[in-house]
């Protein structure tokens, strides 16, 4: 997404050669049409600024939506692709078997909600096979350009489908025999137009010569037996057993091979068409070191179009020794039993992306029930609004105690079983549970959700258990029961407030304050807080105005009685002189600028700030 934003923005060489580039100036183009449409509707206002980067968190879901439908357009077309084209080749009976398996298989399905190459190649890819099995048939010119024009876009969506070249040959090879090389000059002018396409649709392979051999290099260290769904090579095993669990079922897997068997009886020439690609995919993936099974989605319609021709073969074997009135029945049946499991499994599947990720609803789930409360988080890029999360990431949450949680101002942790790698809670984990409450579960096998399970624990963190400088003064609608101080550290587990009051020029000094929501219905007004350095002689060197959760959770949302933690950390400038300093806490009404009256010890009056006592600044 980032380099099709980069196409957008007008950078038409993608720096990024990892893939072809078809698929990222066909999405660029798609985001060119819908910016312009929102620009007229009012979704969108000019100047358009697009964000540098969508990693982790977008400005522009809704961009997302249009590039994840062209992936899904791709994947639908392949079922057409596969009923028209299959039907001119094995028989149209065959051919809506072969697509309705395709259209019902969740790993399809599963594949075609992402913005990726992998659907693309493999609508690609059963257009080439079509095109080549045309070439067979026909042997004109037509079939032979539209062949090349095939092999030359499906090539353009993924580096591996340039395998396609093999079928295109074999069928030229099969269908002219003989004088093959008298008339080789079709497939020549095929081979011209592939590559043509190719180069049209993915100019700076030569444009930009350097950095396509450089990531071409990246993509192949790739595959040395690092990540992957499964290393080492040659895992025959594994791959069929992929083959028959996932890409295409036990049931379609049998099918497969009883039309594999039956084609090479009956018409030997287009089974050599039809499972040349996937043969040379395979054996071409197994010799590598690291495998993924994303890379067979492209030979995925050759195969189940291969099981629709092998359950129309079985059928004709088994009607003739069926009595003529019962066929009708027994075929609707048996065509209900073969699409029955992986129509289950798919209406399954597309029910959980339906659902939000496990992550998503957490967060989203904690804010509306502790507003304000802060959390200690094994989310890398949690979720914020207006740049402001309510979570603190932390590699690895077992590395404190539930105490020391507390006593950093962390009302609750959100545990992720991606940080241990283990779906279930492991042994320092169990010992963070036995200190804490559990406070709520997203996610996990037979949860229904995608995404890593979630467990929110609740540290006990109230009036009763804070450990920090107590305060105990009223500021309108709220009580500050106390303070923590410390210079803020960031290491290999986290950040971390070291307590005390000393703190380096250029530094930050981390201050968290502990407030309580004590009044049943807070006064209509913008409420800032201000916290404010001073030097000896009264001068304002640092000062940071915010308002509460800065905006993430007004007072309002704050439930009654509830300890509410806030980080209020204070930048030191880089030029501030060693030596003592003060520090004061107050809150205003931005609209009048007035501050809010301050109670301190037993209900007396105090000037409109808190004095946090003094804070050293030292080399």
């Amino acid at each position: 997404m980032n380099v099709v934003l980069r196409i957008v923005a007008g950078q038409f060489d993608p720096h990024f050669f990892f893939y072809p580039s078809l698929m990222l100036y066909a999405q660029a183009l798609l985001l060119k049409l819908h910016f312009a449409w929102g620009l007229l509707r009012g979704s969108y206002h000019a100047p358009l600024t697009l964000p540098a980067t969508t990693d982790f968190i977008t400005t522009i879901p809704q961009a997302f939506v249009v590039t994840r439908l062209l992936t899904a357009v791709l994947g639908a077309a392949s079922v057409v692709v596969v009923a028209l084209g299959g039907a001119q080749v094995l028989g149209r009976r065959a051919a809506l078997l072969g697509a309705a398996l395709l259209a019902l298989s969740p790993w399809a399905i599963t594949h075609a909600h992402y913005m990726t190459v992998d659907v693309p190649a493999a609508f690609g890819s059963t257009c080439a096979i079509i095109g080549a099995m045309s070439v067979l048939e026909r042997g004109t010119w037509r079939s032979y350009l539209l062949g090349g024009l095939a092999v030359g876009l499906a090539m353009a969506t993924k580096y591996q489908n340039a395998l396609l070249c093999v079928p295109l040959l074999l069928a030229h090879l099969l269908y002219w025999r003989r004088h093959a090389l008298l008339s080789s000059g079709r497939l020549i002018i095929a081979g011209a137009v592939a590559g043509v396409v190719f180069v049209a649709t993915s100019p700076y392979i030569l444009l930009d010569w350097s950095a396509f051999r450089h990531d071409l290099g990246t993509l192949f260290g790739s595959y040395n037996g690092q990540h992957g769904d499964i290393t080492g090579a040659w895992p025959v095993r594994a791959y069929l057993n992929f083959l028959w669990s996932q890409a295409l079922g036990p049931l379609a897997a049998l099918l497969a091979t009883i039309g594999t068997i039956g084609l090479l009886h009956r018409r030997p020439a287009h089974a050599a068409v039809l499972l040349a690609f996937p043969v040379v995919l395979l054996l071409t993936l197994l010799r590598v070191q690291t495998h993924f099974f994303r890379n067979l989605l492209p030979l995925q319609p050759s195969l189940l179009l291969l099981a629709g021709y092998g359950a129309t073969q079985l059928w004709d074997v088994l009607a003739l020794r069926l009595p003529r009135q019962l066929r009708p029945g027994l075929a609707l049946a048996a065509i209900a039993g073969l699409s029955l499991p992986s129509g289950i499994a798919a209406f399954s599947e597309s029910a959980k992306f339906a659902q939000p990720d496990a992550r998503v609803m957490a967060q989203t789930w904690t804010s509306s029930r502790w507003p304000g409360t802060r959390i200690a988080g094994e989310l890398q890029h949690p979720l914020t609004v207006g740049g402001v999360s309510q979570i603190t990431s932390f590699p690895n949450l077992a590395a404190h105690s539930i105490p020391w949680y507390r006593g950093q101002g962390y009302g609750l942790l959100l545990l992720s079983s991606d940080a241990r790698r283990s779906w279930e809670l492991t042994t320092p984990y169990q010992q963070l549970l036995s200190g804490g409450k559990q406070a709520g579960r997203w996610g996990g096998p037979g949860s229904g959700y995608r995404g890593p399970r979630i467990d929110l624990l609740d540290t006990g963190l109230t009036t009763a258990t804070l450990s920090a400088q107590p305060v105990s003064a009223t500021i309108g609608p709220l009580r500050l029961n106390a303070v923590l101080f410390g210079r803020k550290l960031t290491g290999p587990a986290g950040p971390e407030i070291a307590v005390g009051r000393a703190v380096k020029p250029g530094g930050m000094l981390g201050i968290t304050a502990f407030w309580e929501h004590i009044v049943p219905v807070v006064p209509d007004a913008q409420y800032i807080a201000f916290i404010q350095l001073r030097d000896t002689i009264g001068h304002t060197v640092a000062q940071r105005d915010t308002p509460p959760w800065a905006g993430l959770f007004p007072i309002s949302s704050w439930r009654l009685g509830t300890v509410v933690e806030e980080a209020l950390d204070l930048p030191m400038p880089a030029t501030l002189g060693v030596g003592t300093y003060h520090l004061v806490l107050g809150m205003y009404d931005r609209t009048t600028g007035t501050r809010l009256e301050i109670r301190q010890t037993a209900g007396q009056r105090v000037q409109n700030e808190i004095d946090l006592g003094t804070v050293a600044v030292e080399r």
